[in-house]
């Protein structure tokens, strides 16, 4: 309801570029997919020194194990771009 809200309040080119940034993303996701989503060796910590700073926080809606392949990919994306946001900021 707040996103209704919100839209109402946006100019028709705000509306607009709001919609640019979605494609964009769903662009991104697609190519993504494509690519096969996330890999074993992106998930999972195999070494010792790799995990001394690690600290693992899973929001409650990544499904990471749904049976629907597209929410599963979609929650690899959201865990994949987690990650290298805490890479980065690391």
């Amino acid at each position: 309801m707040e996103d209704e809200d919100e839209e109402d309040q946006l100019s028709p080119e705000a509306l607009e570029a709001r919609e640019r940034d979605r494609e964009v993303v769903d662009r991104e996701a697609d190519l993504w997919r494509k690519d096969g989503g996330l890999l074993r060796e992106e998930c999972n910590i195999t070494r010792l020194e790799d995990g001394q700073r690690v600290v693992a926080v899973a929001a409650e809606w990544l499904e990471l194990d749904s049976p629907d392949e597209g929410i599963r990919f979609d929650a690899e994306l959201v865990c994949h771009h987690v990650v290298d946001f805490c890479r980065v900021y690391s």
